[in-house]
Formats: structure tokens, C-alpha cells, sequence
């Protein structure tokens, strides 16, 4: 199954986009990298998931729909 995730990049969402690889999924992640957490947090918990090879990562904002646009074509 092909899941998105939004905030992908936080603790949650990279948690599961762990575990949902491991079971087989492909993920499609986006995250804005919101300054609540430092970036290098979010870049670290993602850092395996970039490399596999059923997860693609989207930087932008899930409120702005042209980005999310560009997320959802580029992941068809």
C-alpha cells in the first residue's frame, strides 16, 4: 500500500514511516521543517528512510496546495 505521511520528519511521523517500510509499504513523506525543533533533529530521525528505496520525502507545508500538488504528481 502507498501511505502519505505529513510531518514526516518529526518523531511520529518517522516512527512510522519506519515501521510501515519494514511491513512492506511505500511512503511518501512531506514535512515543512517547522523551527519548533531544531532541523538537524527532524533531518536525523529521517535519515534512514531517505535511502530506502520505497520512501520519497517532499520538504513544504501541507497548507499550501501547490506544494502539495507537486508532492502528489511527482509521487504518482
Amino acid at each position: 500500500m502507498k501511505v502519505l505521511i505529513t510531518g514526516a520528519a518529526g518523531f511520529i511521523g518517522s516512527s512510522l514511516a519506519d515501521h510501515l517500510l519494514e511491513d512492506g509499504h511505500t511512503i511518501v513523506g512531506i514535512d515543512n521543517f517547522d523551527a519548533f525543533y531544531p532541523r538537524g533533529i527532524k533531518e536525523n530521525n529521517i535519515k534512514n528512510a531517505l535511502n530506502h528505496p520505497h520512501y520519497t520525502f517532499f520538504e513544504g507545508d501541507i497548507r499550501d496546495a501547490a506544494a502539495l500538488e507537486k508532492c502528489f504528481l511527482k509521487a504518482n
